[in-house]
């Protein structure tokens, strides 16, 4: 099964480019590097672009399924600290 997901961060605009042109429909981006993304309104048509700021909102994201609320609670229940900030990554110059 092809995957429908990317996960981009500031160097994003490329891999976001990359994402639409593979027919990949939602994109996992830091939520602080949101200002760094710019795309034509024919692109954002193409692709959602979901800001996130921790790690088990990556997963809501990211996992599919019948047991993915299980497995994300599972996960918390052995790192309590599950919820990790996603950081800002740095873009490129």
């Amino acid at each position: 099964m092809q995957s429908k997901l990317a996960i981009v961060g500031a160097a994003g605009l490329e891999p976001t480019m990359a994402a639409i042109e593979a027919g990949i429909k939602k994109a996992i981006i830091p939520a602080a590097n949101m200002g760094d993304v710019t795309l034509e309104r024919s692109k954002t048509k193409k692709i959602e672009i979901v800001p996130v700021r921790t790690i088990d909102e990556v997963l809501a994201h990211a996992l599919t399924g019948d047991k993915k609320t299980g497995l994300i609670q599972k996960i918390k229940e052995y790192i309590p600290d599950f919820s990790i900030e996603v950081p800002r990554t740095p873009s490129p110059r």
